[in-house]
Parts: C-alpha cells; sequence; structure tokens
C-alpha cells in the first residue's frame, strides 16, 4: 500500500485515508493537503460510526452532531435530554443511553 494519511482534521483520531488525496505546493504556503471529495469521505466516516455495533465515543458524538448541522441544544432537543447532557456526552464525562445513542444514530442515517 502508498503513502497513508491520518486525517485528524474531522475531529476523530482513528481515521486513515489510504487514496483520495494529493499533497500539493502551494507557493508561499508550502505543502497542502487536498482531499478530492470531503463531503463524501465524511458521509463514509458519518455511516461506519452508526452501521458499527459498538457503543459511540464522545468524538464520534461531536462529529455526527456536527456532520447534522446540529446544535448541541437542537440535539438535545430531538434526544429528549437537556443540553448539558449532550454537552457531557461530547465530554467523554457521561454515556447516552442505549435509546438516545439508537435515535443519535437514526436521525444522522
Amino acid at each position: 500500500m502508498g503513502d497513508m494519511l491520518k486525517y485528524e482534521d474531522c475531529g476523530l483520531k482513528n481515521i486513515w485515508l489510504a487514496n483520495g488525496f494529493s499533497r500539493e505546493e502551494v507557493e508561499g504556503l508550502g505543502p497542502c493537503l487536498e482531499i478530492g471529495d470531503i463531503d463524501g469521505l465524511h458521509r463514509t466516516i458519518g455511516h461506519h460510526l452508526v452501521d458499527h455495533k459498538r457503543r459511540l465515543t464522545s468524538a464520534e458524538i461531536r462529529f455526527l452532531r456536527v456532520e447534522m448541522g446540529m446544535s448541541q441544544k437542537r440535539l438535545a432537543d430531538c434526544l429528549g435530554v437537556d443540553e448539558q447532557s449532550a454537552a457531557l456526552w461530547e465530554r467523554g464525562k457521561r454515556q447516552p443511553t442505549v435509546a438516545a445513542e439508537r435515535m443519535l444514530r437514526l436521525m444522522y442515517l
């Protein structure tokens, strides 16, 4: 396999890209990364997260919320919890109930 890229700009620490990106030398800036289909990449990451059978991490919850274009308050309202609960999930201080996590997955899909 060729050159792999650890892609952390999405807020997740375990995403590696094997293709779909290039490094370009930009005058005045130096080497810059270009990803061919960033929206498609994020959709693929999101679908992988919601299809995976383990509990979501705090960073994954935040990734899904941001990808849906929701504030913490909006997500909390949709899931029937208070905004502080959603904030605590994203900081890893509390885990959502299994039902709330399932609903989050369905909302993303």
